[in-house]
């Protein structure tokens, strides 16, 4: 009997979740590295200034930056995506025809992977 919860797919909940974390860690160092850029080229204005050579140094970052930023803003926690995949499995008709023990079976399954995953 093949399983109904797919374990690959929980296996690549965990690593998109992962993904997400490093996300905003890139969105912060991008913050850092424009924010230095910045007051390396206000503070050094000198004679051989080239606001244009410096503007594309930082556009780099830039674009890192609004990628990151997306990237983080819309891709969800690991508890949510687990809600979102195990909440496919479970419907009315599902829950009419088992009756009680489906819906103590649902929630102790739910509970325990989100407790397995939190670790």
């Amino acid at each position: 009997m093949e399983p109904i919860i797919n374990p690959w797919m929980l296996y690549a909940i965990s690593l998109i979740s992962s993904f997400g974390s490093f996300m905003i860690l890139i969105f912060a160092l991008s913050i850092l590295v424009v924010a230095i850029s910045c007051l390396v080229v206000a503070l050094d204005g000198g004679d051989d200034f080239e606001p244009m050579k410096n503007f594309c140094k930082s556009k780099l970052f830039i674009i890192v930056f609004c990628i990151s930023l997306v990237c983080s803003i819309f891709i969800p926690n690991q508890k949510m995506m687990l809600a979102m995949y195990f909440s496919t499995y479970i419907t009315t008709d599902n829950l009419d025809s088992a009756g009680a023990t489906a819906v103590t079976t649902l929630t102790t399954a739910i509970k325990t992977a989100l407790e397995d995953k939190g670790k």
